[in-house]
């Protein structure tokens, strides 16, 4: 467990590098593989689905679900991105010598594997029942929506601290 003081020094310390940061911008397309691999999954499911159409005369509806769903992914990769830029100011190695970086990085990685095995578990519930695409597209609807939430609960317990932190840089680096 970390103490609020070291959220807060820790916080300080990596909002004062990225400020110093002379990293390059990383290319649009390089902040979306933390989610590469559950989106490939999800295509592939979404793809195999269509052939588990019980009619043809579903086709529609499996159409109507799969801009759904490739339209929620746009939803996810934009939050991807957003905060992918912000890591990429400093080097993997810099932020694994703080403790904050590390509990956060666990915590996204642990969320990452739960939200991957669902996207599974529904892939398969589509593949064998005769609902098709809809369990997974609301599959991963309900889970993001769930995951960002308790996430968000999860990680509000460190940003008082960090933004403390963070004041704290920027108002040294003003004074310098």
């Amino acid at each position: 467990m970390m103490t609020y003081e070291q959220i807060e020094k820790d916080s300080k310390a990596i909002a004062s590098l990225m400020s110093e940061s002379k990293r390059e911008v990383p290319s649009f397309f390089s902040m979306f593989g933390k989610v590469k691999i559950h989106f490939i999954a999800y295509c592939t499911f979404a793809l195999l689905s269509y052939f588990s159409l019980p009619t043809q005369d579903g086709f529609l509806l499996w159409l109507f679900f799969l801009f759904f769903g490739l339209f929620h992914w746009l939803v996810i990769f934009a939050f991807v991105a957003s905060y992918a830029g912000i890591f990429a100011m400093l080097d993997k190695d810099i932020l694994n010598r703080f403790e904050l970086s590390r509990v956060i990085g666990k915590k996204v990685k642990v969320y990452g594997m739960v939200w991957f095995f669902l996207i599974l578990v529904s892939g398969v519930v589509s593949l064998v029942s005769e609902w098709s695409l809809i369990p997974l597209v609301i599959g991963n609807f309900i889970t993001t929506l769930i995951a960002l939430f308790v996430f968000n609960v999860d990680i509000s317990r460190y940003q008082i601290a960090g933004f403390f932190g963070a004041v704290a840089a920027a108002k040294e680096k003003m004074v310098n």
